[in-house]
């Protein structure tokens, strides 16, 4: 076992040690999560990016993150908006839902490698169809008729732009710190740079759990 792990920790991790600095952007315009998971056929990549970016362009007049791994046919975009506006609030519905019928035109994914959830869950009838979402719903109730767990996640979902973290016009709060966070516009900004994946927290021998 140990010989196992030795051999482990000697192959490079080229994932886990990507450059993530374009996606810590000063200020409050930050690179969203709002379709980042977006999947299409290989063949279709090029011609979806396409269209992606001239909808980022001409509709949105706002530039986008890419990464990831586009060899199977999934380029996670991030558009940059500020979501604590008006304006941004309705870029981000705007973009999910032009986006979503996008990827449908290519026959695609708007979860490829990350799951639905809260986000996404809304547009999974339109992604689907009536007849294989009235399917997911019967499976939930046949082994789930209380809906009590992790509910509103696929079936009825609440409106993605519902219950965020920032309501907008609600001032953010200026705590003061002793360490200098200037760089980054303040101690809060800082902390809205994380990107939830828990890297600062894991240990040494951990593994991961991505399966790309």
């Amino acid at each position: 076992m140990e010989q196992a792990l030795r051999f482990r920790r000697a192959i490079p991790r080229p994932r886990s040690a990507r450059n993530d600095k374009p996606l810590h952007v000063p200020g409050d315009a930050k690179p969203r999560e709002v379709v980042e998971d977006t999947a299409v056929a290989l063949e279709d990549l090029p011609a979806y990016i396409g269209e992606f970016d001239a909808l980022m362009r001409n509709k949105y007049n706002v530039r986008s993150v890419y990464y990831a791994h586009a060899g199977t046919g999934e380029l996670h975009t991030r558009p940059l908006f500020n979501l604590k506006t008006p304006e941004g609030l309705t870029t981000f519905r705007g973009i999910a839902t032009d986006v979503a019928a996008l990827v449908n035109k290519y026959r695609g994914s708007l979860s490829g490698e990350h799951g639905d959830g809260r986000l996404r869950g809304e547009f999974i009838r339109f992604m689907v169809g009536d007849e294989c979402y009235a399917m997911m719903r019967k499976l939930k109730e046949l082994f789930e008729p209380h809906g009590i767990f992790n509910p509103g996640k696929i079936i009825d979902t609440p409106p993605m732009d519902t219950y965020l973290r920032h309501e907008v016009g609600h001032p953010d709060p200026d705590y003061k710190t002793i360490f200098d966070f200037s760089a980054t516009q303040g101690v809060l900004r800082a902390a809205e740079a994380c990107t939830g994946v828990g890297e600062c927290r894991k240990m040494q021998l951990a593994g991961g759990t991505m399966p790309a």
